[in-house]
């Protein structure tokens, strides 16, 4: 059996990322991702019906070959299942299978991205309703607190600017 290597799946998930302070770009970019990605599902999809319907040829074509010398493929007796058997050693049989496997791998990747950004798209409805209620306001001091700050503020300028005039003059 052959390793499997692992794939890099950092840009899909990448495309899941938001960035709460820019949701109206979020908002905006959310139709073109979803498209994208459901559009190479559906790619995926299609290209996964056309790898399988090219294995079940060659099958077809190997079945046909064993049938009609069993000898060449080292058969005495022809059964179904002796016949599958050769037919899964084949070795071009064993790497259109693989190519099978590998595109039916991101067929299923797609359709979790794509089932993903529709989890996005619901948590942009979230943070805008949470933005729409102020969740991510600034603290606001009371009327009576922001006038108390200003008179410390303006008497700390005052303190500095004799301390600079004290300064200059020393």
């Amino acid at each position: 059996m052959k390793k499997k290597k692992r794939v890099d799946h950092s840009e899909e998930l990448e495309s899941l990322e938001i960035d709460p302070n820019a949701l109206d770009k979020e908002w905006t970019d959310q139709p073109r991702t979803y498209g994208f990605y459901a559009i190479a599902l559906a790619d995926a999809n299609a290209q996964a019906e056309e790898m399988k319907a090219n294995l079940e040829l060659l099958a077809a074509e190997y079945d046909s070959q064993i049938r009609e010398n069993p000898e060449e493929y080292g058969l005495e007796k022809i059964t179904e299942n002796a016949i599958r058997n050769v037919i899964l050693t084949q070795e071009e049989y064993d790497t259109l299978a693989t190519e099978l496997r590998t595109i039916q791998h991101r067929a299923g990747v797609l359709k979790a991205v794509v089932f993903a950004l529709d989890h996005r798209k619901k948590a942009l409805e979230k943070l805008v309703d949470l933005r729409l209620a102020d969740y991510f306001s600034e603290p606001k001091a009371s009327k009576a607190a922001r006038s108390q700050m200003e008179k410390v503020s303006d008497r700390t300028v005052a303190s500095r600017g004799q301390q600079k005039r004290k300064r200059k003059e020393s």
